[in-house]
């Protein structure tokens, strides 16, 4: 109770000064004056003082949503692609708008892994669930082998639009969670079911890098096999 009247104070202390200050004025005024004239300066004090919380309420509401529109901004610019990428993408059978789509879903996911990178080495716990999974590489590992060959996007929509996004959204809420000061038996088993979440979904993309890698390794064989046959042909040519 006591730290929430705190954290109120901090949030409206230009209001809660404002208020003091008229406090002491009406208290001053009432040794000289009627009670009624004191009581309606108590009133007017107030009524000045919800009238400055709002403001302020307000202000804070629209300078918090200033700032997450200019994050979205941020997130939302795509680098310019070299020409050597964007031939290679056309080589892949993409349109310019495709070229536009595929961009910026990389984007938005790199940003989503640079995000999740500096959340695992901010928390022993996470730093553990790494070690044992690899998570982070294997995110990285994904992401560079779709970059390279956009036809695997579809093949990767689970990893995409919910494992990367859950994974995010969950370590967040983890840490924000356990850098509470206080924490009873309540918030201590929400943690650990956030943990044992957490590694579940990097065990499944454990999964997937590995299953992206066999596509890779099988691509590679079906290019040996292709080598190997031209090589028989053309040995039986020269015989």
């Amino acid at each position: 109770m006591i730290s929430r009247w705190i954290s109120t104070i901090k949030r409206h202390k230009i209001a809660v000064i404002f208020d003091f200050f008229l406090v002491t004025i009406c208290l001053s005024l009432s040794k000289s004056h009627s009670f009624l004239s004191t009581l309606v300066a108590l009133t007017a004090t107030a009524m000045i003082l919800s009238v400055t919380i709002c403001i302020q309420a307000l202000y804070n509401t629209v300078k918090k949503w200033i700032n997450q529109q200019e994050t979205h901004n941020k997130k939302e610019a795509i680098p310019p692609a070299s020409s050597h990428m964007i031939d290679h993408y056309k080589q892949q059978g993409l349109t310019d708008e495709d070229i536009h789509f595929f961009r910026q879903t990389m984007a938005q996911a790199k940003q989503q892994i640079i995000e999740l990178e500096q959340l695992f080495a901010s928390q022993s716990d996470l730093v553990a669930i790494d070690k044992q999974t690899h998570v982070i590489t294997c995110c990285q590992n994904i992401f560079e082998q779709i970059v390279q060959h956009p036809a695997l996007l579809s093949s990767m929509n689970d990893f995409m639009y919910s494992y990367l996004p859950n994974l995010l959204t969950l370590t967040k809420k983890f840490t924000e969670v356990s850098h509470l000061t206080t924490k009873d038996a309540q918030i201590n088993d929400l943690l650990e079911q956030s943990k044992q979440t957490i590694a579940q979904l990097a065990n499944v993309i454990q999964q997937d890098e590995q299953k992206i890698r066999r596509l890779d390794i099988n691509k590679l064989q079906e290019q040996i096999h292709l080598a190997q046959f031209h090589i028989q042909r053309q040995q039986q040519k020269e015989n």
